[in-house]
């Protein structure tokens, strides 16, 4: 089988960067539209995400360990309010790092919008 030719190769890269584009700039109406019951679990998942790298950072495997956890559970509530708000997966993938970039900014500035020790509660019971 022959390799694609140039023009329609260029236009499968066209096609991926406007498709990049368009992800990119959608990523301030997608967080500034979110659902409100994912406000707080995308931003415990994005603050438990950081504190896992601080701890990750500072040779505290444990702490890591716990603080992923964490986040990961999180991750999952906001990931299913997302999906079951008609979210798409590019569009969820979009929230969460638009999240983590927010997020960061906050904890740099001291600024955060919620209490990290209020995250837990949004935890469903254990079984």
């Amino acid at each position: 089988m022959a390799p694609p030719r140039p023009a329609a190769a260029g236009r499968g890269a066209t096609c991926l960067l406007v498709a990049l584009l368009a992800s990119f700039l959608a990523l301030p109406v997608i967080a500034s539209d979110l659902p409100e019951a994912a406000e707080k679990p995308l931003w415990c998942a994005s603050a438990f995400n950081w504190l896992a790298r601080d701890a990750d950072d500072a040779a505290d495997a444990a702490g890591a360990e716990v603080f992923d956890a964490w986040s990961l559970v999180f991750t999952a509530l906001a990931t299913t309010v997302l999906g079951e708000a008609g979210y798409a997966p590019p569009a969820i993938e979009a929230a969460i790092a638009a999240s983590d970039q927010a997020v960061l900014e906050e904890m740099q500035d001291r600024s955060m919008r919620y209490d990290v020790e209020s995250c837990p509660e949004l935890a469903p019971p254990e079984e």
